[in-house]
């Protein structure tokens, strides 16, 4: 009896660590706040990211918009969320993400390591082509593949992204 105690322990203490290893820490850095809330637009389009590092997978420029525009549905935020340009422009802000950062580069060492991405976003007026808001968003993975990984850390990116645009949502 006290054998079955020792390893229902083990195997709890085991699920424990993994499960606090695949916590990823998620930060927003915002390096120009909103001049007024999101809540005057009613469309926001979301086109593919952008990035100007050469290693980065090709999926990555599509799926975190992908993600985005998922989770903008599901909340149902803006009346309408688009992957491509809509021809209205009034009430339109257009989210332009950059990836900046990912780390680490090799795959191998995703496989083991605390996998980071960063992106700036900036949010951008389609009528008057200015920029309404900007700030840095980061994602995290801890333990590599245990945790989920690179697209672990993709979706905490992006659920960063969307709690701002939430917050900043205000009429």
């Amino acid at each position: 009896m006290s054998k079955k105690m020792h390893i229902a322990s083990f195997f709890f203490l085991i699920a424990l660590v993994l499960f606090s290893f695949s916590c990823g820490a998620q930060r927003t850095f915002q390096t120009a706040p909103p001049t007024e809330g999101l809540a005057r637009y009613v469309i926001i389009e979301v086109p593919d990211f952008k990035s100007s590092l050469g290693f980065l997978p090709p999926d990555t420029f599509w799926s975190i918009p992908n993600e985005i525009t998922e989770k903008l549905r599901r909340e149902q935020i803006f009346t309408g969320v688009s992957r491509s340009p809509v021809d209205l422009s009034e009430g339109v802000v257009i989210l332009e993400g950059t990836i900046v950062e990912l780390t680490p580069k090799e795959w191998y060492e995703q496989a083991v390591r605390t996998v980071k991405v960063v992106a700036d976003v900036r949010f951008v007026d389609k009528t008057e082509n200015r920029v309404v808001a900007e700030a840095k968003f980061e994602g995290t993975s801890k333990a590599g593949a245990v945790s989920g990984g690179v697209p672990f850390a993709y979706s905490r990116l992006v659920d960063e992204i969307v709690r701002y645009i939430k917050l900043n949502y205000t009429p």
